[in-house]
């Protein structure tokens, strides 16, 4: 977790990025699968459009998810920021 690699003295930046990336990816497969379960009358659920709202915001906001997929993928290579 972030919280455990920052008592390592780590920045925590990588449990950030991967966290996102998961969070955002789950709450749009939430989605999609009450979309396929109840058609397009599942978006008359209030919290079923809110986590869409939230996880589609989140993939830009605070870094696509491309750039923290990018970081995950640097550190799991021994890449540098700049390397």
């Amino acid at each position: 977790s972030v919280g455990s690699a920052m008592q390592r003295g780590e920045s925590g930046a990588l449990e950030a990025a991967a966290n996102k990336v998961a969070h955002t990816e789950i709450c749009q497969r939430i989605v999609r699968a009450a979309l396929d379960f109840g058609g397009a009358a599942a978006l008359t659920d209030p919290l079923l459009c809110l986590l869409w709202g939230v996880s589609t915001y989140e993939t830009i906001g605070g870094g696509t998810s491309e750039i923290m997929r990018g970081i995950v993928a640097r550190h799991a290579l021994g890449l540098t920021a700049s390397g």
